[in-house]
């Protein structure tokens, strides 16, 4: 994903999904730590998607 500001919301989002994934291999190993990283890491990048979306204006306010 290119490093730009215009991608920051595709970066948030393709982090959040690797971190579902290596939560829940975390998960069916029982790997305590790698748990608890990978539900932090998963809450950051859906912060920042929330932050991301904030940001943007809705679609009927681009038309004006």
């Amino acid at each position: 994903v290119p490093d730009t500001t215009e991608d920051r919301g595709v970066r948030a989002w393709v982090r959040s999904v690797a971190a579902a994934a290596r939560l829940e291999r975390a998960l069916l190993e029982d790997a305590r730590e790698e748990v608890d990283e990978a539900l932090s890491d998963w809450n950051a990048a859906l912060d920042d998607l929330d932050a991301v979306r904030a940001e943007q204006k809705p679609p009927w306010e681009m038309l004006t």
